[in-house]
């Protein structure tokens, strides 16, 4: 067992406070390839389901890979995941082979970390439980790097680990520009103001992520782009003035990340000249 109770509540509550909405914890447990199942309402006790669940079928490292690409910027979350995923994976060295485990170079450039006697994995849960006491963004973590024998080979279950896709960013807000151009967008085309910074609106994306920023996008069935997304702020109007109209088949970069409505459904920031190719000729209506 990698962890004690009291440490799995504590790592519980620690992400618990940044991923408090079911669907968000459950996509995380998907893409670290664990069935979320049934789980208590209250976010700590379904964190710490979800944990014991890791931990029992191997997953843990998984989890920790997938947490920590949702905020790049969260210095704690990124310190904890990375403890967590290199202790894992050194456990499982240390059950392979009888070799000293050597120091493993992590991915995320936030600690270097060792193992090179039998008190290192008390080691370990002291620097984890050191974060989450702290919680500041100002937390890093470091560890003693020692010379050590040659490492053991890798093994499939790291290499798959590794390999896990980084999940689509999103947020759960946006704020316009205050000096956003008003009235239909309809300049010199469709979906058209003056330069690249006017802000025209939110067009909605259904129940998937659409995609990351950068990438370009093909619109699969014909949307209002309209003044504002539905939220508490306007209680949650999806009938906001139309600026313009996305035809099926336009093709849309992501300029600005998605966001997640309450409701888990998406809807995305349009600037003029995120339509950067326009579909065919239609007799389309949107139907949002």
């Amino acid at each position: 067992m990698l962890f004690s109770e009291k440490e799995r509540r504590e790592l519980a509550e620690f992400f618990a406070k940044r991923f408090s909405d079911d669907s968000v914890r459950s996509m995380l447990a998907r893409q670290a390839g664990i069935e979320p199942g049934e789980t208590s309402d209250a976010p700590t006790d379904a964190w710490e389901q979800l944990i014991t669940t890791a931990q029992n079928r191997r997953r843990l490292p998984n989890l920790a890979i997938v947490a920590s690409r949702t905020d790049q910027t969260d210095q704690n979350l990124q310190a904890v995941c990375n403890l967590l995923g290199a202790r894992a994976r050194i456990m499982r060295n240390r059950i392979l082979s009888s070799a000293a485990a050597a120091s493993i170079a992590l991915g995320f450039g936030v600690a270097g970390w060792t193992l090179g006697n039998n008190g290192a994995n008390t080691t370990a849960m002291t620097e984890v439980s050191d974060v989450l006491a702290s919680n500041t963004d100002k937390t890093t973590v470091q560890g003693t790097v020692e010379t050590q024998p040659p490492p053991a080979p890798p093994i499939a279950e790291v290499a798959v680990v590794e390999a896990l896709p980084a999940p689509p960013a999103y947020t759960r807000g946006h704020t316009p520009p205050k000096d956003r151009t008003r009235g239909p967008a309809w300049h010199s085309g469709r979906c058209t103001y003056d330069k690249p910074s006017d802000f025209i609106g939110y067009w909605y994306a259904g129940e998937d992520n659409p995609g990351a920023v950068g990438q370009t996008i093909t619109v699969e069935i014909g949307v209002n782009v309209r003044a504002d997304y539905p939220d508490t702020h306007n209680d949650f109007d999806k009938r906001t003035k139309v600026r313009c109209i996305l035809k099926r088949g336009d093709k849309v970069k992501l300029t600005s990340t998605p966001i997640l409505v309450p409701g888990d459904r998406f809807w995305v920031p349009l600037y003029h000249g995120d339509l950067v190719e326009e579909a065919p000729e239609e007799n389309l209506v949107a139907v949002r």
